[in-house]
């Protein structure tokens, strides 16, 4: 799964998409699915995080990758992908699924999967499903093109079949992430049966007790909330989340010196816990998000980070 998202998120800084599928819809996310990431690329451009994003999308750098993208796929990134949707049933690249949601043209995708190296075609449940070599990321990829407004892409034609049976109706659907979406919602990230999932050794602390994570973001037109939830295996565990996470967050505030912006967002987060769940949350004001998110870019920009290895306040001063 680190690979898939990995290259998931360099897709995501070329063409700064982002995916849940169009309401009312069926959803392709069969019943097996464990983690999802879910991106509402309009609504984000939609927020009060909007300008900063059109703005790093007009610097030099990505100005050209976009148009790039536009007249090489003839999907034009900022108007055209609605949202995107990864998802996955354990930490195994191959069952790794990437669903567009979005405005495309069909004929010019189906002729560039032609074109590109190795490729073979197979007809599925009415559906063309496309295999070629990427060159890019040296293994065989698949897509489908569902409709002119759903992409799935994946790495294997089991997953892809899997995923065009759920839609049909042949293979039940997941419900992981449901109660999350609400028209509010950025995006989210979840996980189920963290511990259980086959491929993964959560390398943080904070992970080791926890069965469930969930982080969302949301927005309405004054504010930005975020909000983490761990479901840990016991009440004990939840408190020793609460615990590390109280932990992180003063050495977050220590780091005012380095970093205000993350700084005064850290004394903002709320930690509590209830039964089994430990829960963080964030509320703060649009501008507040907007400063914190030009810090990043500056820092982008730069090739520096504002993260040291120790708090500025508790570094001793060299003689």
């Amino acid at each position: 799964m680190k690979n898939f998202i990995a290259c998931a998120c360099a897709g995501i800084a070329l063409l700064l998409a982002a995916c849940a599928l169009r309401g009312g819809e069926s959803s392709p996310v069969p019943e097996s699915t464990k983690w999802v990431v879910q991106i509402q690329w309009q609504r984000m451009l939609e927020s009060n995080a909007g300008p900063v994003l059109m703005a790093l999308a007009a610097r030099p750098e990505y100005a050209g990758k976009l148009t790039e993208v536009s007249a090489h796929f003839g999907v034009n990134v900022l108007s055209d992908i609605q949202s995107l949707k990864f998802f996955g049933k354990d930490a195994n690249e191959d069952s790794a699924v990437c669903a567009v949601s979005g405005r495309f043209d069909s004929a010019k995708l189906n002729a560039l999967a032609q074109a590109a190296d190795q490729h073979k075609e197979q007809a599925y449940a009415s559906r063309v499903i496309h295999q070629w070599q990427d060159r890019n990321r040296k293994r065989l990829s698949l897509g489908c093109l569902i409709d002119e407004h759903l992409l799935l892409l994946g790495n294997t034609d089991a997953a892809l079949k899997l995923c065009i049976d759920t839609l049909d109706g042949k293979a039940p659907p997941s419900t992981i992430g449901a109660a999350l979406e609400s028209p509010a919602t950025l995006c989210f990230y979840m996980i189920q049966d963290l511990q259980g999932l086959k491929g993964v050794a959560p390398k943080a602390a904070i992970l080791h007790q926890a069965k469930d994570v969930c982080l969302r973001l949301e927005a309405d037109q004054s504010q930005f909330t975020v909000t983490l939830e761990a479901k840990a295996m016991s009440e004990a565990a939840a408190k020793n989340i609460k615990s590390i996470a109280e932990g992180l967050r003063a050495l977050a505030v220590l780091n005012a010196e380095e970093d205000p912006h993350s700084a005064a967002l850290a004394e903002k987060i709320q930690i509590q816990t209830d039964g089994v769940l430990a829960r963080l949350s964030l509320n703060v004001q649009a501008e507040t998000v907007t400063a914190w998110l030009q810090d990043r870019i500056k820092e982008s920009a730069t090739g520096t980070t504002t993260a040291p290895n120790v708090p500025a306040a508790l570094r001793r001063e060299k003689n």
